[in-house]
Parts: C-alpha cells; sequence; structure tokens
C-alpha cells in the first residue's frame, strides 16, 4: 500500500493540479463585478432617496394633522412658519419647536391654525423631489386626497 505522501507526490508529478485560479481570471471577474455594481449602484442609491423624501413627506401630513387636532382639542391657535428646509411651530406661552427637513423645501409661508383646527390659508407650497406640489389643508385635515393638481 502507498503511503498518502506518496500518492500525493505521484499525482503532482505526474498530472498538473488545477488548484487555483489564475491571476487573469480572476482580474476578468473582478472588472466584471465593478462594471455591475457601476450600473445597479446609482439606481439603489436613487430609491433609497426616494423613500426617504417619500417618508419625510408622510411625517409633515402627520405633523400638520397633530398640530390640526391639539389646536382643537387645546382651543389654542397655533401658528407655523415654513422658510426654506425648516417648520416652526409656535404657540402661545411655550418655546417653538423647529423641524428641519432634508428632501422637502417650502417657500417663505405662514400658516395659522384657529381654536378649531382649521387653517388660515388652505394651500401649503413646497417641493417634493424637485416637483413642485400643492396640498389643500382643509383635504388633509379632513382625511381625504390632499393633494392639487
Amino acid at each position: 500500500m502507498i503511503s498518502d505522501y506518496k500518492k500525493n507526490l505521484i499525482n503532482f508529478e505526474g498530472s498538473k493540479l488545477n488548484n487555483g485560479f489564475t491571476l487573469i481570471e480572476l482580474i476578468t471577474v473582478m472588472s466584471i463585478m465593478v462594471i455591475i455594481l457601476s450600473l445597479v449602484g446609482p439606481l439603489t442609491i436613487k430609491f433609497i432617496d426616494k423613500a426617504q423624501a417619500q417618508s419625510e413627506f408622510i411625517t409633515l401630513k402627520n405633523s400638520l394633522k397633530k398640530v390640526s387636532y391639539l389646536s382643537f382639542a387645546s382651543a389654542t391657535p397655533q401658528m407655523l412658519t415654513f422658510e426654506n428646509k425648516q417648520l416652526i411651530i409656535s404657540k402661545p406661552n411655550t418655546e417653538n419647536k423647529k423641524f428641519t427637513f432634508k428632501f422637502l423645501t417650502f417657500s417663505p409661508q405662514k400658516i395659522s391654525f384657529n381654536s378649531r383646527g382649521y387653517t388660515s390659508p388652505e394651500v401649503l407650497t413646497l417641493s417634493f423631489l424637485n416637483d413642485k406640489q400643492d396640498i389643500n389643508l382643509f383635504k388633509l385635515i379632513e382625511g381625504e386626497d390632499a393633494k392639487i393638481n
């Protein structure tokens, strides 16, 4: 019986062992992977940004509904000031709350909520994903589709 050492020695001497990849094969595979990633990467980032922007837009809508409800529940008017990427909520006798958005941009405007929870003016203008949109706040508060075409 031949020992394992001799078997390996005979195999090594008798035929060429093919245990690895050549440098050219590795470079080719790496090049293909880089090309695929360069095509897919920007699309993935775009979809992630779009999802984050949509999440921010939903957060804004929910915040507006919350301010309306709090104005109604406490019978206290509130003022919202929109400027560039910032929202400032101010109530009488309390400290102002500031929210900064990454994807939403506002033209300078002020919206007041009366003690019954309704707004004046009823339309909020903003830029969302480089698209200017008007939101009907009355419809938003009432739970309808608030987007104005």
